[in-house]
């Protein structure tokens, strides 16, 4: 069985955050500091304006890749609801920061958004080997229609 950490993460409404890396073959058994946030207390997200239940930041450590499901238990997200992380455009240059897509799959009934951030690439905000520092959260493109239900 593998190795998995939760916490319960409080914002506007009660909010989980699980990590499960036994589809990776990692040992991720810490995730800490794990708050909401307002949705652009990153910066400001020019393509996806739309972060209805804020952004999210969380470590998890002694991890090379940590698949991620962000749990909202009282809201069923749109159709068109995609991850978006802050962090280095080139992995390991703090020059330039800016809002990325990471590829993601929602839940068949929406409660939950599944993504993975592998250690030192796009996702994850800090350089340190086996450290993944996750700055983002679900993001809705305004210019699609996500109100199908």
């Amino acid at each position: 069985m593998g190795s998995f950490a939760t916490r319960n993460v409080r914002g506007r409404t009660n909010y989980g955050a699980e990590v499960d890396t036994k589809e990776h073959g990692s040992s991720c058994e810490q995730l800490f500091d794990v708050i909401n946030v307002s949705a652009d207390s990153f910066g400001l997200d020019p393509e996806f304006a739309s972060k209805p239940v804020g952004s999210f930041r969380f470590e998890v450590s002694a991890c090379n890749s940590a698949r991620i499901t962000l749990r909202f238990p009282e809201t069923r997200l749109p159709r068109n609801t995609i991850i978006r992380s802050y962090g280095p455009a080139i992995q390991g240059d703090s020059e330039i920061l800016r809002w990325n897509t990471l590829p993601s799959t929602l839940s068949n009934d929406r409660p939950a958004i599944i993504f993975v951030v592998p250690d030192n690439q796009l996702g994850d905000a800090r350089a340190d080997g086996n450290r993944i520092l996750f700055k983002g959260g679900p993001a809705m493109d305004l210019f699609e229609n996500g109100f199908d239900d």
